[in-house]
């Protein structure tokens, strides 16, 4: 048996979605905006178009239509 074993501490951290895309991906803030921007536009519409609804918290009414 080794005594030389190591612990490691694992403790929750905030996640910034910015750095993360830009380390991981590569992507720059101009890119990152544009993204955040298309997909609120793309939010919106669904949400004009009557294709998103707000999530209640009820699982059943979502699925059964009656949600929103």
């Amino acid at each position: 048996m080794s005594l030389d074993a190591k612990i490691a501490a694992f403790r929750p951290s905030p996640i910034d979605f910015a750095v993360c895309s830009m380390h991981e991906y590569g992507a720059t803030a101009a890119e990152l905006e544009q993204f955040e921007k298309r997909t609120h536009d793309q939010i919106e519409k669904g949400r004009k178009a009557g294709k998103l609804h707000e999530f209640t918290g009820n699982i059943e009414d979502c699925v059964t239509g009656k949600g929103h």
